[in-house]
């Protein structure tokens, strides 16, 4: 699992291979899903930085309650930033969790 994250990283940086951002979503997500916060942290970051504050909230929140630090940071800085789609965010991430 460990792997995909680091195939992940390495499309995205375009280490020893050609960037190809649908490649490193596929590998992250695979490793995300395989409990690697770091790589639910990097598909938060790529969520956010394309302006999809909602995505990019699911992630962290997910890897945040599992104790990753840089996802605590980052949703703070959004919160901060964009208080009232966090707080949209926050909503409907709470309202998907208690339908589960």
């Amino acid at each position: 699992i460990v792997a995909h994250h680091f195939i992940g990283v390495a499309y995205l940086l375009a280490i020893g291979v050609k960037g190809d951002k649908k490649k490193s979503l596929h590998h992250l997500r695979l490793a995300a899903i395989g409990g690697v916060l770091e790589s639910r942290y990097a598909l938060a970051a790529q969520a956010y930085n394309s302006g999809n504050l909602q995505l990019a909230l699911k992630h962290l929140s997910i890897s945040a309650k599992a104790g990753h630090d840089e996802s605590m940071k980052l949703m703070r800085g959004i919160r901060s930033k964009y208080p009232k789609e966090f707080a949209k965010a926050l909503r409907a991430n709470k309202a998907a969790t208690n339908e589960t």
